[in-house]
């Protein structure tokens, strides 16, 4: 592929497998004509499709702008809601982690931060979409798989605060979210729901080896 190629544009060999993404549409979003084409804001993200017809990989939309509060971002966040409704157990959030891309915050030095939950825990802040990084203050923000942060994260004292300030926000310990992410342990996470008053937007600096791929 050269330079001035993109997936969508780069020629495909006969015969090659082309790559399909599914997009999802913000349920709120209507057509004002027939067959209009939904504004980039209006696209929460999309699935690669295999060949077999399955999905994987979804990619949160930078630019998805939710109709409302109430408008889940992205996958994992459509979990969250539900466990945290007490519709689903605990579990079925930490099925959704395995293969999700996150987003990190980073302070000037593009060291993860690292701030204190409200129930005291030290954890690192953790994105599901960039749609959330509105409600913090925040230098930076770097994305991530969560294979990528569970391999960066310390072996103990640094947790996972999911969706800090959101509508639905949970702590995950760090090494329940690394057997969730490689499939191993009992797959019973210490998740803990935290409530939006009193988080913090910044916090202490990362201890060592808490370091993203860069």
């Amino acid at each position: 592929m050269s330079e001035d190629e993109t997936p969508g544009t780069a020629p495909v060999a006969e015969g090659e497998p082309v790559d399909q993404w599914v997009v999802l549409i913000d349920p709120e979003w209507e057509p004002e004509q027939e067959q209009q084409q939904p504004p980039e804001t209006a696209i929460v993200g999309s699935w690669y499709m295999d060949s077999d017809g399955s999905l994987r990989d979804f990619r949160p939309n930078r630019a998805y702008e939710p109709s409302s509060p109430d408008s889940p971002t992205d996958p994992v966040d459509a979990t969250l809601r539900l466990v945290m409704r007490g519709e689903l157990a605990v579990p079925e959030l930490l099925a959704s982690l395995p293969g999700s891309h996150l987003v990190i915050g980073l302070d000037e030095e593009n060291i993860p931060i690292v701030t204190r939950a409200p129930d005291g825990k030290p954890s690192v802040l953790v994105l599901t979409a960039y749609a959330h990084a509105q409600r913090l203050t925040v230098p930076v923000w770097a994305e991530a798989t969560a294979e990528e942060l569970a391999d960066a994260l310390p072996e103990e004292g640094v947790d996972v605060l999911l969706n800090p300030g959101a509508p639905a926000s949970t702590r995950i310990g760090a090494q329940e979210f690394r057997d969730a992410v490689r499939g191993t342990g009992d797959n019973r996470p210490n998740a803990v729901g935290v409530p939006e008053e009193g988080l913090q937007a910044a916090g202490e600096p990362a201890p060592a080896g808490v370091t993203l791929p860069g």
